[in-house]
C-alpha cells in the first residue's frame, strides 16, 4: 500500500507539500519540510517512511523525535491509525514512561518509536537499546523551529551524530515556517546534503488588534467571543492563564458554558482531560500557553484570541494557524492589547506578518556545557578514545563550532572534576569515577528547578506542579489559584503541597521561573518609529 493511496482514501487529495515530499522520502533523500500548521507535514514524512519498514526485522527501524511530551500523546493517536494500516508495531518513550514499559521495549522493540530529544540521550547509552537502534533506517525530527535557538538544539544535533556511529539512516526534518531553512536545517542534517520542501501555499489569515483600556470591559468582551466561538485563548505565561481563568469564570454568571485551562505545569491527566473535553465538544473554549501552540489534535477551532502581544511574528503565525486548520482555511485571530506599548507592538507584528517578514532564528552553537556532556557520553560508550576522534565526530555538527584547543580545555576541566581521566600527553580519554553519574544527571538541558506536587487531599490526585520559590513563600491555610480553581493549603511537606477546594476570595497567583519572552529588534524599531 502506497502513502498516496492511504492519504487519498482518508483526505481525498494530497497537499502540495505531500506531493513534493513523498517521492523524495521514498527515494531515500534527506528532506526538510517547511510549512505552516495544517499542511499535512506529519503524513508527508511518516507514511512513505512506514513503507520502508521490514516486518521480519527485529529492532527499531523508525525514530520519531519530538521536543514535547504533550505532542507525543496526539502523535500516538495518529500513529495508531497509520501503523495499523501498515500492520507495524509502534510505541512511545519519554520521562514518564514506566519501568515496565521500558523493559517491554527492551525485550520486544517496536518497529516505530516516538521519543523526546532527552530520551534519545538515554537510549544512546543502554547496550540493549543501542543494539535495537542499530536497525534505524530513518529518523523524523519534528518541530525543529522549537529548538534552534536553545541548547536543546545543540544537544539534538550532537546526539544525532552519535546515533550515526551505530547506523546509517535517512533524516526527515519538520518545521513551521523558517526565515533561513538552508542555514537552520543543518541542526539535524549536519554536513549531509538535504532537500528543502517549502509550501507553495501561504496560509491566509484575518487578524486584528483590539485595545480596550478598562480591564473589566476587556475581559467581558473576551468572554462574549469565547461563548460564541470554538476558541483558544492563548497567553504568554502560565500565571496569566490562571489569572484569566478565574476572571472569565466570574463572567460566566449563568454557568451556561465552561472554559478549561491548559499549561505545562498542570498534571498530565488534567491536560489530557482538557484536550479530550475540547475535542469532544464538552467545552467550547480553552485557555492555553504554548502547550497548545503546536499541532495537538483538539478538533476544529474557528477563533484564536491572543491576550497580550505575541512578541514574535513566527509565534503569531503559529498560534493563529490553530484556527481554520484546513490547508485552504482562513486563520482567524484577535490580539487583545493590554496597554499602549502592547498595542503598538501587536500592530507592528501583524503588519510584518502580512508583509511575510519573519525573525531570523540564531543557532545556539558552541554550547560548552552541552559539548562536555556529549564528550562524557562518547567516553562511556568507548571506554578509551582519542580526543581527536571525538573532535572528528562532533565537527560534523554545525552546532559544535569550537576549536580543538577548546575541546582539550573542556577535557581538562572534566578531568579536574573526576568525570573523565585525560591522558593529555597521549590524547586519550577514559572514564572517571563520576562519569556515569554526571551523564545521567545532566541529560536535560532545561534548567533544573525543584518542583512541588500540588496534591488534592480529597481525590488523591496530582493537580499540578509549582516551582520551589512559590512553595517556600506559601503557608498552611493560605489560598491560591491552580487549574482555574481556588485551593487552600492543608499541609506542606518536603515535596508536596496538600490542598483542598476553597471558596476564598483572598488568593495568590502561582509563579514560575523563566517565562519572559523577548522581542526582535526590528519589531522594537517599528514600534519606536
Amino acid at each position: 500500500m502506497l502513502a498516496e493511496d492511504i492519504i487519498k482514501e482518508r483526505f481525498g487529495n494530497l497537499t502540495d507539500i505531500q506531493q513534493q515530499a513523498i517521492p523524495k522520502i521514498r527515494n531515500g533523500k534527506n528532506v526538510l519540510i517547511v510549512a505552516p500548521t495544517g499542511s499535512g507535514k506529519t503524513e508527508a514524512a511518516l507514511l512513505p517512511s512506514l513503507e520502508k519498514i521490514r516486518k521480519d526485522e527485529i529492532g527499531i527501524q523508525l525514530l520519531y523525535i519530538t521536543p514535547l511530551k504533550a505532542l507525543n500523546r496526539d502523535l500516538l493517536r495518529r500513529f495508531e491509525h497509520w501503523c495499523k494500516k501498515f500492520d507495524i508495531t509502534y510505541d512511545i518513550r519519554h520521562g514518564d514512561t514506566t519501568q515496565y514499559q521500558r523493559a517491554k521495549q527492551s525485550k520486544n522493540p517496536p518497529s516505530v518509536l516516538i521519543i523526546t530529544l532527552e530520551t534519545l540521550q538515554a537510549l544512546l547509552m543502554g547496550p540493549i537499546m543501542q543494539r535495537h537502534l542499530s536497525h534505524v533506517k530513518i529518523a523524523i525530527i519534528d518541530e525543529i523551529h522549537e529548538v534552534i535557538e536553545n541548547k536543546r538544539g545543540t544537544q539534538l544535533s550532537l546526539g544525532l551524530e552519535r546515533l550515526k556511529l551505530l547506523t546509517d539512516f535517512q533524516i526527515v526534518g519538520l518545521s513551521a515556517t523558517l526565515n533561513n531553512p538552508e542555514k537552520n536545517g543543518c541542526i539535524v542534517f549536519g554536513k549531509e546534503q538535504f532537500y528543502i520542501i517549502n509550501s507553495k501555499n501561504s496560509r491566509q489569515f484575518d487578524a486584528k488588534v483590539i485595545y480596550i483600556k478598562n480591564r473589566d470591559e476587556r475581559i467581558k468582551k473576551i468572554y462574549e467571543l469565547m461563548a460564541n466561538n470554538r476558541t483558544i485563548l492563548l497567553v504568554n505565561t502560565r500565571k496569566m492563564a490562571e489569572e484569566l481563568a478565574i476572571e472569565l469564570a466570574k463572567e460566566n454568571k449563568n454557568n451556561n458554558s465552561s472554559i478549561s485551562i491548559h499549561h505545562g505545569s498542570l498534571s498530565k491527566n488534567t491536560r489530557k482531560k482538557g484536550e479530550d473535553d475540547f475535542r469532544n465538544g464538552n467545552i467550547k473554549s480553552i485557555i492555553a500557553t504554548s502547550s497548545l501552540e503546536l499541532g495537538i489534535d483538539i478538533g476544529d477551532i474557528n477563533l484564536v484570541i491572543q491576550y497580550g502581544s505575541p512578541k514574535r511574528v513566527a509565534r503569531f503565525l503559529q498560534r493563529i494557524g490553530r484556527s481554520g486548520h484546513a490547508l485552504h482555511g482562513i486563520s482567524r485571530g484577535i490580539v487583545f492589547a493590554i496597554d499602549d506599548d502592547d498595542y503598538l507592538e501587536s500592530e507592528a507584528i501583524i503588519a510584518r506578518a502580512k508583509s511575510e517578514w519573519m525573525e531570523k532564528l540564531i543557532l545556539e552553537s558552541g554550547a560548552l556545557d552541552v559539548i562536555a556532556h556529549q564528550l562524557a557520553g562518547i567516553v562511556l560508550d568507548y571506554k578509551n578514545i582519542f580526543i581527536e576522534e571525538c573532535q572528528e565526530i562532533f565537527s560534523n555538527s554545525c552546532m559544535y563550532n569550537i576549536s580543538k584547543d577548546m575541546l582539550h580545555r573542556i577535557a581538562l576541566q572534566l578531568d579536574s572534576e573526576r568525570i573523565l581521566q585525560y591522558d593529555f600527553e597521549n590524547g586519550i580519554l577514559r572514564m572517571g569515577p563520576r562519569c556515569r553519574e554526571y551523564y545521567y544527571t545532566n541529560i536535560s538541558t532545561i534548567p533544573k528547578i525543584k518542583k512541588y506536587k500540588i496534591y488534592d487531599a480529597s481525590t488523591k490526585n496530582i493537580i499540578a506542579f509549582v516551582d520551589e520559590r512559590f512553595a517556600l513563600n506559601m503557608e498552611i491555610n493560605a489560598s491560591f489559584i491552580m487549574g482555574g480553581k481556588t485551593w487552600t493549603i492543608a499541609d506542606i511537606t518536603e515535596n508536596e503541597i496538600i490542598v483542598s477546594p476553597s471558596n476564598s476570595i483572598n488568593v495568590a497567583l502561582p509563579e514560575w521561573t523563566g517565562e519572559d519572552i523577548g522581542v526582535d529588534k526590528q519589531i522594537a524599531r517599528d514600534v519606536w518609529y
